[in-house]
C-alpha cells in the first residue's frame, strides 16, 4: 500500500507531468490521513477520483493498493493468488490493467467504475490499521 500522505504532492506532480491524456494511469495510492487513522479525502470521493480530474483526459484505473510489498513480492499462496481488485471507467484501460495484474501472478477482479475507489481505500486504511497495531504490539 503506497499513502497518498499529501494530495498536493500528487496534484503537484501531475501538474508537473507532460500531457497524459489518453494515457493509463494506475492509482496505487491510499489517501491517509499522517497519522493511518482513517482517510484524508471526504467520503463523497476518492483519491482516485481526485487522481482523474488532476491528470486531465487520463485513463485512471485504481488497482495495487490493497496488498503490502511482501504480497507484492508474490502473490501466490498455496491456497491460490491473492485477489487484487482494480476499478476504472474505461473499459480499454481496465482490460490492460487486468492483463498486468493477471502477468503478474495474481487473480484480477473488476471491482466496476471509478467511484468504487472509495470503497476501497476504506478496505485499505483497515487493513493498514490493523497491520500497524500489530507492528507495535
Amino acid at each position: 500500500m503506497v499513502p497518498q500522505r499529501s494530495s498536493g504532492h500528487v496534484r503537484q506532480a501531475l501538474s508537473d507531468a507532460c500531457d497524459v491524456s489518453g494515457k493509463i494511469m494506475i492509482d496505487a495510492t491510499n489517501p491517509l490521513l499522517p497519522d493511518l487513522s482513517g482517510l484524508a479525502v471526504p467520503a463523497s470521493t476518492s483519491g482516485a477520483e481526485m487522481v482523474a480530474q488532476w491528470a486531465k483526459g487520463a485513463k485512471v484505473v485504481k488497482a495495487f493498493n490493497t496488498v503490502g510489498a511482501n504480497v507484492m513480492a508474490d502473490p501466490t499462496f498455496k491456497e491460490g493468488p491473492v485477489i487484487m481488485f482494480y476499478c476504472g471507467d474505461d473499459t480499454s484501460a481496465k482490460q490492460v490493467v487486468s492483463g498486468l495484474v493477471q502477468e503478474l501472478g495474481f487473480g484480477a477482479l473488476d471491482a466496476g467504475p471509478l467511484r468504487q475507489a472509495r470503497v476501497r481505500a476504506v478496505r485499505s486504511a483497515v487493513d493498514l490499521a490493523r497491520a500497524s497495531v500489530w507492528l507495535r504490539a
